[in-house]
């Protein structure tokens, strides 16, 4: 502006000059303007290029600021001053779990608690003023939990376009509160524990004015808390003491405290003299302890006698404790002593532990009649002998055996129990005596009298006593026991000596006994143990281990009943036997081992050889003449039936009939007989069995309304046998199916390569055969007694046995809940040149169930076949 009023005033000067002066003076004026004007513009460039590095300094400030408070552990908020989340902090993120991006543009009252909304709220709307504001507040957590926060709201300055805002900065309280709640509990606890302590507590303020004293300090001054507060301590003690209290407590500096003993006056005027504690706190206040020395006295008075005691209880103990082991040692001796010998060691420790002059232990209850056992000791043979025969349980003795109570007295004479001595017996004075208990029951009773040294029996004495006769009373129920025990054994080995039958008892840790029969069948005899005895099966093999009763009954705890078998004695001789043989368990049920029972057959198999023999006469015999009546009776069928004569006709079927049922007895008969003399004669060739048992199941069928399923393996070998044979074994077995089988229910037959042998299988439904009958089974004339109803000789599965044993093969029967299956195995045929010899299942897939490969059919009355 100066600039331009100086132009206009040289302007108004050169109108009034020349032409030529004027132009000159315009030209001048211009150069002056023009270099004014640059002048100006370069200094407003300055000051622009000065603001926008002021501009650029303020923002890069602002910058550092953002990142010093986003890295910091302060939640910050930057709101409206309505309330709007403009930013939001990581601190913030942390603490209130919302995201930058969920809250900004929500209210800042998102993360109060609703109880405190209203109160900032209105802190918002009055405004904070220049200082800002700080106040506690209970925030609200994204995931609705509670967080004591400490909040501060600070005013924002703001532009002309963008109006101010407040800044919002929380700081967790809650680790603060908590401490702060821990100390108040701990102040509590300290008060508490000062309250209650056994010293006296004396807190004083800097001057030694008290502030606060427990119980215990003021029971020790004889006044209450509230009248001494407000004292001082030294008011309590003589001038002397109280100047060298004020010293001492001038001297002192925190964490050293003081130590002294110090005279205190009651405020009945009695002295007494105490340890005086003082300590200096951070506050210049002074604590102190004070603890009465007179009572500290007291209590080591107590305390030496209570180690008096101590000693004195150990030393008993350890008395004990030798007495339990001498009693201990004496019944570990039993075999080699006897029960007396144990009920003296117990006198003897009784008398030494009490120190008693004399002692004795009695075993009865009965008023009536003298002790059953009567051990002494004190008391000399002379005197012994003079007082006779032992004393009953009666007077103080039957208090102590009869009421099962501990009697201890200073003078025996003064009780009114007392029955008097008998003449010759020492004179005695004092008296202890306890019962012997087991379990609750009386075992004996000590009795000690005349303790050495005079007096009486003391309650230490009584209990040493208590604690010996507790053990003692094991001692004495072991010691019965095993008197009892010896003696049962003793009986029982001799009871089981003398049986006539062979009788082995095996322990689970392989402990062997054998009876005076067993040792017979034992061939030697190693070291004094018998060697094992051996059982061999009908056809003389040994019995392998899974065979034979005793290891069956010991590791598979199987029961074995009426196994034939075969020993031999120690002449070489073979001997019959039938053995049976249990697993032996104790009340739990745990194993202790098995018992085996041999019993000599020899007789019985004597008889059923004769038997045998006349009933393979009678049926040779019998043969003969059922041939003429199945011959005649054939005519007279063919002649009533020319005659057309139905009764004669009749009467020839059921001749015919009874004839065959009596021709197919008398050939089981035959052949249980060669079985028996084992000259049965087989005719083996190699057979296809699949067929074989297909043409009996046809047979069958057509004589049954059963339905009969047969399913033959398709890789099925052929096998080595007799071909008439085998289906006189498969008869035999499905006829036993169809005889005890629910009747309806379909007999299943599968036969299926089994190694190098064929399976073959019946299964039949029915009722579960007991374990006790299934070794039975395949015994001579053996018929289960459910089925006693059903005719038939016994013979069939015997016959069935031998026949297939005679194949070099194996039968068993497995029964079940529903169902009975009988199983057994014939061998395989040699293999031919090309042949697989594996015997077994093949990995190729299985040929067509209609072509020459399996069969699997079912037969009915008609015998006409049909898919299954």
């Amino acid at each position: 502006m100066g600039w331009s009023r100086l132009l206009v005033a040289c302007l108004g000067c050169a109108v009034l000059l020349s032409g030529a002066a004027r132009s000159i003076m315009v030209l001048g004026l211009l150069a002056v303007a023009s270099t004014a004007l640059a002048l100006q513009a370069l200094g407003a460039v300055g000051r622009a290029r000065r603001a926008e590095a002021e501009r650029d300094g303020l923002a890069d400030e602002a910058r550092r600021w953002r990142s010093v408070v986003e890295a910091g552990d302060q939640a910050v908020a930057i709101a409206t001053p309505g309330g709007t989340v403009k930013r939001w902090t990581a601190a913030a993120e942390r603490l209130f779990g919302w995201r930058r991006d969920e809250i900004l543009g929500r209210s800042l009252l998102a993360v109060v608690a609703p109880e405190r909304r209203a109160e900032v709220s209105a802190r918002l709307a009055r405004g904070v003023g220049r200082q800002g504001a700080s106040f506690e507040c209970v925030g609200l957590r994204r995931d609705g939990a509670r967080v004591d926060v400490a909040v501060t709201i600070v005013p924002l300055p703001g532009t002309r376009e963008q109006g101010g805002g407040v800044a919002v900065l929380w700081r967790d309280v809650g680790a603060r509160k908590s401490l702060e709640a821990a100390c108040r509990r701990l102040e509590r606890d300290y008060d508490e524990l000062v309250e209650h302590a056994d010293d006296g507590v004396f807190l004083a303020d800097p001057e030694g004015r008290l502030v606060r004293v427990n119980q215990a300090g003021a029971r020790l001054l004889g006044v209450s808390p509230e009248q001494l507060v407000g004292r001082s301590l030294a008011a309590f003690m003589a001038d002397e003491e109280a100047q060298r209290l004020a010293n001492a407590r001038a001297a002192l500096v925190p964490g050293v405290p003081h130590v002294g003993h110090v005279p205190l006056r009651r405020a009945d005027g009695g002295w007494l003299v105490a340890e005086l504690r003082m300590v200096l706190l951070g506050d210049g206040r002074v604590q102190s302890f004070v603890r009465d020395l007179g009572a500290r006295e007291t209590v080591h008075a107590e305390l030496a006698r209570a180690h008096a005691a101590e000693r004195g209880l150990r030393v008993q103990l350890q008395s004990l404790s030798q007495a339990t082991s001498a009693i201990t040692d004496a019944v570990a001796r039993i075999p080699e002593s006897d029960l007396d010998a144990v009920l003296m060691v117990i006198v003897l420790q009784a008398q030494t532990l009490t120190n008693a002059r004399y002692a004795a232990l009695g075993l009865g209850t009965d008023p009536a009649r003298p002790f059953e056992r009567w051990v002494y000791a004190g008391v000399t043979a002379e005197q012994a002998e003079r007082i006779g025969r032992a004393p009953r349980p009666v007077g103080l003795l039957g208090a102590v055996a009869l009421q099962g109570r501990a009697v201890r007295l200073r003078d025996v004479g003064q009780s009114r129990e007392r029955v008097g001595f008998p003449p010759g017996h020492p004179p005695m004075h004092s008296f202890l005596g306890v019962p012997i208990l087991y379990e609750g029951r009386s075992r004996g009773n000590l009795y000690l009298a005349d303790k050495q040294g005079g007096g009486e029996f003391t309650a230490e004495d009584q209990q040493a006593l208590e604690l010996l006769a507790a053990r003692a009373g094991t001692a004495l129920e072991t010691a019965r026991l095993y008197h009892e025990k010896a003696q049962a054994t003793t009986w029982l080995r001799g009871a089981i000596d003398g049986l006539p039958e062979a009788v082995i008892l095996a322990e689970v840790g392989g402990q062997v006994s054998l009876n005076a029969a067993a040792r017979e069948l034992a061939t030697a005899e190693v070291a004094g143990t018998p060697a094992r005895l051996e059982l061999y099966d009908s056809r003389g093999a040994p019995l392998a281990d899974e065979e034979h009763p005793l290891f069956r009954a010991l590791h598979g705890e199987v029961a074995t009943i009426g196994l034939e078998c075969c020993g031999q004695n120690r002449r070489g001789q073979r001997v019959p036997l039938l053995a049976s043989a249990s697993p032996l368990r104790d009340e739990r049920g745990r194993p202790l081992g098995a018992v085996c029972v041999l019993r000599d057959i020899s007789s019985f198999k004597e008889i059923e050889r004769l038997r045998e023999q006349w009933t393979a006469v009678v049926a040779h015999e019998l043969r003969q003449p059922v041939q003429m009546i199945h011959v005649c009776a054939r005519t007279i069928e063919r002649a009533g039936a020319s005659e057309r004569d139905p009764l004669t006709a009749k009467s020839a079927t059921r001749i015919l009939a009874a004839a065959a049922r009596l021709e197919r007895m008398i050939k089981d008969l035959l052949d249980a007989a060669r079985i028996e003399a084992r000259q049965l004669a087989l005719r083996c060739e190699t057979i296809d069995l699949g067929a074989v048992l297909a043409e009996v199941v046809a047979r069958l069928g057509q004589t049954t309304d059963r339905s009969l399923r047969l399913e033959v393996d398709p890789l099925l070998p052929p096998v080595r046998g007799d071909a008439g044979r085998i289906e006189q074994i498969v008869e035999n077995l499905l006829t036993n199916a169809l005889k005890y089988g629910d009747p309806g229910a379909p007999i299943a037959i599968e036969v299926r390569p089994h190694g190098r042998e064929v399976l073959v299988s019946t299964t039949n439904q029915g009722q579960r055969l007991p374990p006790a009958e299934i070794d039975c089974l395949f015994k001579r004339f053996y018929r289960s007694r459910a089925v006693a109803a059903v005719e038939g000789l016994g013979l069939g599965l015997y016959i069935a046995h031998g026949l297939i044993e005679a194949h070099g093969g194996r039968i068993w029967v497995e029964s079940g809940d529903a169902s009975t299956s009988f199983r057994f195995t014939l061998p395989a045929a040699p293999p031919q040149d090309g042949d697989d010899e594996g015997g077994g299942r093949s990995d190729a897939p299985p040929r067509d169930r209609q072509g020459s490969g399996g069969r699997e059919q079912s037969h009915d009355r008609s015998g006409r076949p049909g898919r299954v």
